[in-house]
């Protein structure tokens, strides 16, 4: 599957690591669950590959963290997926953009970030 020129990967659940967990309410939450009930997923959650070892690939979660446990809450066992090749500064800026785009973050959750990019030494 392509989407604007991107492809689009079916990845297991199980295989996708959330780097940069957050908490989120049970409405908003509630709201994405029967959004992907009634319509579908309507954009795949970003992931990184990452060489764990020499024969065993794992992802890392951009963004999509709310999508994954809404597929999960519906029993699925994959997610549409574009995968993307980034540093681990990359990702968290990539994943930081989408998530101010989306929502309101905490003061805490900026300066976390924030400081996660400054020890990534990206400026």
């Amino acid at each position: 599957m392509v989407t604007a020129n991107r492809p689009i990967s079916l990845l297991r659940l199980d295989a996708i690591n959330i780097t940069n967990p957050r908490a989120r309410g049970k409405k908003s939450f509630q709201d994405i669950v029967d959004s992907i009930k009634s319509v579908g997923l309507k954009r795949p959650i970003t992931v990184t590959t990452r060489n764990v070892d020499e024969s065993a690939f794992t992802h890392d979660l951009v963004c999509g963290q709310g999508r994954i446990e809404a597929f999960r809450l519906l029993g699925q066992t994959e997610i549409p997926a574009f995968v993307i090749e980034a540093t681990d500064a990359e990702a968290l800026l990539k994943g930081l953009v989408e998530n101010c785009a989306r929502r309101y973050h905490t003061a805490y959750d900026l300066l976390r970030d924030i400081g996660r990019l400054k020890e990534s030494n990206y400026s």
